[in-house]
């Protein structure tokens, strides 16, 4: 049998459940899917909604990167960003360490806005490779300032960037590291007095949960996350970060079946950005009015809604100075449902305009490969602008 190696998401999904001994039977029945959903997923003619993947997942006994193949490291490497990692990851174990004799860091008032513009290309505009490598070398000059006299500021910048550092590895698809900095930037944040600090940490935990599918834990961890919040009231920080959760919350409960808590959510979160307003940098969050719309269209598609889905998504105008990577994940959604509606050039036009948006994160996402690999899978004669879509990322 050939190895489990750069096959599709659904070619991987039958390499694992055959290493595991399972029929497709007995792979669905283990894992609460529909049979036919299987085999049709298998064979690359559905796809396989975040929610099912995460079932098959935990039924194989596998990380959910191990079926979509993330990190791509061939098409990393194609794109010479695998060199960016390494550096990345030296420095997020360099955290304990005696700075460098020689190293003398310039004051908090000159690297802050240094900073800031690296969270920002980074987290809101998509533009993740220059930064990763810009990251290391300023990590450790602020491991330095904050080694010699650390004040809030300092240690807050340092917890920004940490932050800064979990969002590129992940666009990579290195959960480890992206694991390492979250704990990097809570020991930051605690060093800075930020009242927050805690309350990220919580609500980025229950993301890992969401992915994987583990629903009811990943609830407790954003319950865990609002109550955080409370603690710090008034705080325009804290009540974005408040409807961020809520947002959340109601993707967690439309991929586990329950639509009226995931509405009561949207509608918690609709309340806090009536206060808030657009906040999309608050936090490097992305919050406002638009967000929680946003959200309502993607809690159609995760609940398999996918009509409305796209109808929803398709009367919604996006500010254009919203956040890049914010915009591009929404058409990939849309994409995505319209893959599953078998309309592909709506698919292809929105994963068009995903990639013309945010290049970097859309082409290292697993929605647009398995989008993609499913519209290779449906088509007899494959046009050109799909096979130059796949060219692109590496299919």
């Amino acid at each position: 049998m050939a190895s489990v190696g750069d096959e599709s998401t659904g070619q991987r999904i039958q390499q694992y459940r055959k290493l595991r001994g399972f029929t497709q039977r007995g792979l669905a029945l283990r894992a609460d899917v529909a049979y036919g959903t299987l085999t049709k997923i298998e064979s690359g003619h559905a796809l396989a909604s975040p929610a099912v993947l995460a079932a098959l997942a935990r039924a194989l006994s596998v990380n959910i990167t191990q079926l979509t193949g993330q990190p791509f490291l061939e098409e990393l490497r194609a794109a010479r960003v695998d060199q960016l990692i390494e550096p990345l990851r030296v420095v997020l174990d360099s955290w304990d360490l005696k700075p460098s004799e020689d190293l003398r860091p310039r004051p908090i008032a000159v690297i802050e806005p240094e900073a800031i513009r690296l969270c920002d290309e980074a987290m809101c505009q998509g533009r993740v490779a220059a930064v990763a490598a810009e990251l290391p070398c300023l990590l450790d000059e602020l491991g330095a300032l904050v080694s010699e006299d650390g004040d809030d500021l300092s240690w807050r910048t340092l917890e920004s960037l940490y932050r800064c550092v979990r969002h590129v590895v992940l666009n990579w698809g290195f959960r480890d590291l992206a694991d390492i900095a979250l704990d990097r930037a809570t020991w930051a944040g605690v060093n800075g007095d930020d009242p927050l600090a805690e309350a990220i940490r919580q609500r980025a935990r229950a993301s890992n949960h969401l992915r994987a599918g583990a629903y009811a834990s990943g609830r407790e961890l954003l319950a865990a996350t609002l109550r955080e919040t409370q603690d710090v009231p008034g705080d325009t920080r804290s009540k974005v970060l408040a409807g961020h959760t809520h947002l959340g919350w109601a993707v967690n409960t439309a991929r586990s079946g329950d639509d009226d808590a995931a509405e009561d959510h949207l509608d918690e979160a609709a309340h806090l950005a009536e206060e808030t307003g657009e906040a999309p940098g608050v936090g490097w969050f992305g919050f406002g009015p638009t967000n929680v719309a946003v959200h309502r269209v993607a809690v159609l598609i995760e609940a398999g809604d996918y009509r409305r889905g796209v109808d929803a998504g398709q009367g919604l105008r996006l500010p254009v100075d919203w956040p890049a990577t914010r915009a591009a994940h929404h058409h990939m959604d849309l994409g995505r449902a319209y893959a599953w509606l078998g309309q592909a050039d709506n698919a292809l036009a929105a994963l068009g305009r995903a990639r013309r948006i945010a290049p970097q994160q859309t082409r290292f996402h697993p929605t647009t490969r398995m989008t993609v690999e499913h519209l290779l899978a449906v088509k007899r004669r494959v046009p050109e602008p799909l096979a130059s879509y796949a060219r692109w990322l590496g299919l």
